[in-house]
């Protein structure tokens, strides 16, 4: 599951798509912190 939303952000930055990055930064974050992340 993360590292497909890793890879996400990846291709979004590469393709210079910032709103579709943003928003799979945020998924990624939301995610992390449901998997018990303390900080990013």
């Amino acid at each position: 599951m993360l590292p497909s939303r890793v890879s996400r952000v990846a291709g979004c930055l590469s393709s210079s798509n910032v709103e579709a990055a943003k928003e799979a930064v945020v998924n990624l974050k939301v995610t992390s912190a449901m998997a018990g992340a303390l900080r990013m």
